[in-house]
């Protein structure tokens, strides 16, 4: 990244790196402790963004994650409408399709009791408020998949974290 961080691969290899209806993506393939993780990442305090470019193989393996803290805090998508959540305070309608390109991004202004807002393609989707005490200081961010048994069916050419709040714009 900018910032110096570097993400390494769990369970995934070269081969996972596909090119899918013309984009360059990362390709999951269903398997329990798939993605990847960014050691020593300091997890923002005072505003965040996190963004997904993604497109879902499939719904039926329950929720799946993008972004997980190692505690508390997970942003997910899938079952059981297809919706968007950041968990374990809100949901939101997001009416997912398999096959289809998305442009997933949540918000939170801070930590505990903050308000947080989700997006698909731009367009925000709902707000709420985040009820539990974010992890603070440095620990490993996993992206598309925690280091248990989540798993995450989908190609993903684009995740990013911001240290700020964002706007639609």
């Amino acid at each position: 990244s900018d910032s110096g961080h570097e993400a390494t691969m769990s369970n995934m290899t070269a081969s996972n790196w596909v090119t899918y209806n013309g984009v360059k993506a990362f390709e999951t393939t269903d398997a329990a402790n798939q993605g990847f993780r960014v050691s020593n990442f300091p997890f923002p305090q005072s505003g965040r963004t996190y963004e997904i470019w993604l497109n879902s193989k499939s719904f039926n393996i329950s929720w799946q994650t993008w972004f997980d803290d190692g505690n508390i805090e997970r942003v997910l998508f899938g079952t059981p409408t297809n919706d968007m959540r950041v968990y374990p305070s809100n949901t939101f309608a997001a009416n997912l399709a398999v096959g289809e390109w998305y442009q997933l991004l949540y918000t939170m202004v801070g930590g505990n009791g903050s308000a947080v807002a989700a997006y698909k393609n731009g367009v925000s989707i709902g707000t709420g408020t985040y009820g539990y005490t974010l992890t603070s200081g440095s620990g490993t961010l996993y992206i598309l998949g925690d280091s248990g048994t989540e798993t995450t069916s989908c190609y993903c050419s684009i995740a990013r974290v911001y240290n700020k709040v964002l706007t639609a714009e």
